[in-house]
């Protein structure tokens, strides 16, 4: 895990984890190709899936958690 965070990647995390939750419209392969447009690299929809499988989805999913438990707090207090 460690050498995944050092190594000097494409598209650096802050950027893979902006592009995923921008939700386009589009196949992921066209979304990289905008994305790279312009530049002298380009990233396959099979790099997209691995650099994607490095994340630890820990953090969205106790994010989700809180946000539905507000939610439904929010709901029991109108009540």
């Amino acid at each position: 895990m460690e050498k995944n965070i050092k190594r000097n990647r494409k598209m650096p995390f802050s950027a893979l984890l902006k592009f995923l939750l921008s939700m386009y419209k589009t196949s992921s392969q066209a979304a990289l190709n905008q994305y790279f447009r312009g530049k002298e690299e380009h990233m396959t929809q099979q790099a997209l899936s691995k650099a994607r499988n490095h994340f630890d989805h820990t953090p969205f999913q106790k994010i989700f958690c809180a946000v539905r438990d507000a939610a439904y707090d929010e709901e029991i207090l109108q009540i």
